[in-house]
């Protein structure tokens, strides 16, 4: 089922949400939400996907149906739900699933802010967060990044949101304010503005019909090694040939780090797709490389597929990346299953060059 259907039936009939709003809601369905551990532009209210499921039915690789969980919670041995979330298809074929639901939000209150810089902007996102209360959305835009969107100039925007009953917004809206008390308010209308084109990538689809590369990284970090991570991962990608635009933002936070997600453009020298290809792996190879050298994850919510495939033994370790493997022997002793993903070894033959080796 896509995801937009689900939520269209939920809130229409049951007056019940979900909570789950990636920003591919129109294209993607519950399943690759769950195969992919997915996360939504609202999650610092609703959780993340693997927050969201409680149960799942998943048929393995040799047709044995398993059923997972069921409950708000069990202590019952490992999660076999959570095996499977973020699995990408290698493990098992999830057919159904079991999802929590809350009733609609009946309130909601959105601000703007800016700050000189980005670094400060996310030490205000922290301290909301590290008190206790999570605004359903933070997104923290650098100079570039929000200018190209908004016209604002050389200042880092902070776009806040949430939704709920009155007085959690109340409180969430009042600690916001305070943490923020040393930016500049901006129009709340620029919140209005993300929500009206937040999925829209029609002016990236013209890029790329262009002949230009789009494409974004996001990662996971530390607050304390987020400063950091930001400027070399942007500046990495940025020195790569071709690279005519890299900029980022903050879009999801815990108490202990948030999701970078960096959007990068660029135009071969050379005409052809090989040209642009060879840019585009410069680009993956240089900010991931940075990214795991600075303490960063492999991916936040878009997971590995082949692309990042190469990068998991660096970024997992011998340790888990042995246990990785040995279930997959387990569950799908030939290899069947969506293979390649996740470095996953395959019996099809070795993956292309620009796949099959860690850099």
């Amino acid at each position: 089922m896509f995801g937009d259907v689900l939520e269209d039936e939920l809130q229409s009939e049951y007056g019940l949400t979900v909570g789950h709003w990636p920003q591919s809601i129109a294209l993607s369905t519950v399943g690759g939400w769950l195969a992919c551990r997915g996360a939504g532009q609202l999650s610092n209210r609703y959780g993340k996907i693997e927050d969201i499921v409680i149960g799942l039915d998943v048929v393995l690789a040799d047709g044995t149906i398993v059923h997972t969980g069921g409950h708000a919670r069990q202590s019952a041995g490992p999660d076999l739900t959570q095996l499977f979330v973020g699995s990408e298809g290698t493990l098992g074929i999830i057919t159904g699933a079991r999802l929590r639901a809350r009733s609609v939000a009946t309130a909601n209150h959105s601000s703007a802010w800016a700050f000189p810089s980005f670094e400060a902007g996310a030490d205000a996102c922290r301290s909301i967060i590290q008190r206790g209360l999570a605004p359903a959305a933070l997104r923290l835009y650098d100079a570039a990044e929000a200018d190209r969107n908004w016209g604002t100039g050389d200042i880092a925007v902070l776009l806040a949101f949430d939704e709920g009953d009155q007085a959690t917004v109340d409180a969430t809206t009042t600690i916001t304010a305070e943490e923020c008390s040393s930016a500049a308010p901006l129009d709340a209308e620029l919140v209005t503005k993300w929500f009206g084109h937040r999925n829209d990538v029609s002016a990236l689809e013209a890029l790329i019909s262009r002949g230009y590369m789009v494409d974004t990284l996001e990662l996971t970090v530390s607050w304390t090694d987020l400063p950091v991570l930001y400027t070399t991962v942007r500046d990495a990608i940025a020195a790569t040939p071709g690279i005519i635009s890299s900029t980022a933002h903050l879009s999801h936070s815990y108490s202990d780090g948030a999701c970078l997600y960096f959007t990068f453009a660029g135009k071969a020298a050379a005409e052809g797709p090989d040209a642009i290809e060879e840019m585009y792996m410069s680009a993956w190879n240089a900010g991931t490389t940075t990214a795991l050298t600075h303490g960063g994850s492999l991916s936040h919510h878009h997971g590995v597929g082949l692309n990042r495939a190469r990068f998991m033994s660096a970024s997992q370790g011998e340790g888990a990346t042995s246990v990785l493997h040995a279930m997959k022997k387990a569950l799908d002793p030939n290899g069947i299953l969506n293979p390649g993903k996740l470095g996953m070894p395959t019996a099809f033959g070795d993956l292309p060059d620009r796949f099959g080796s860690e850099h």
